[in-house]
């Protein structure tokens, strides 16, 4: 009789460390980096020659936003380097309140990423068709954020709709409607 409880009993504990080690490798397989990401929708033959980032004034439905262009090198690896690490997890969930809008070419392809104050990153394949949509949760420090708040003085006002990429394109990204 004894011998049967401790039987199962072994058996228990090694079914609830097989469940725990499922569970821990289905969360693992949902967490991942900024850096991966990136390299995920933007190929190692790629290399990115020119960020455009539009800050949206979302209270304002678009009104007095404002934009950046980082094309030198060093600025652009210091830009991705200090957010590679940054902690993500793969959701389904939409937020729409979009606060930043990056724009980055490589060349004649364009793929974009949308990042918020509130910790929520999107991505979109390849310019025009930005198919490839796919939603984060940013779970540690918004290290993306802080780093484009360290570029404040780069910002240069736009007007809405005026026909530029920065105005236009990135517009609809923006506005409240």
């Amino acid at each position: 009789m004894k011998n049967k409880k401790q039987v199962w009993f072994v058996i228990g504990m090694l079914m609830l460390v097989i469940i725990s080690g499922i569970i821990f490798v289905y969360h693992q397989s949902k967490t991942t980096t900024f850096e991966k990401v990136l390299t995920n929708i933007i190929s190692k033959e790629e290399n990115i020659k020119e960020v455009t980032i539009r800050r949206c004034n979302i209270e304002e439905n678009a009104e007095n936003d404002k934009v950046m262009t980082i094309s030198n090198k060093n600025e652009l690896t210091k830009f991705f380097e200090q957010p590679s690490d940054m902690k993500l997890k793969r959701t389904s969930e939409s937020n729409n309140n979009h606060h930043y809008i990056i724009d980055m070419k490589t060349g004649e392809v364009s793929y974009m990423v949308i990042i918020n104050d509130n910790g929520t990153l999107v991505t979109y394949g390849e310019k025009p068709i930005r198919t490839n949509k796919h939603q984060y949760e940013i779970t540690g420090p918004n290290k993306l954020v802080e780093t484009i708040k360290s570029n404040e003085n780069k910002w240069e006002l736009i007007e809405k709709d005026t026909g530029t990429l920065e105005s236009g394109s990135l517009y609809k990204f923006c506005s409240n409607s």
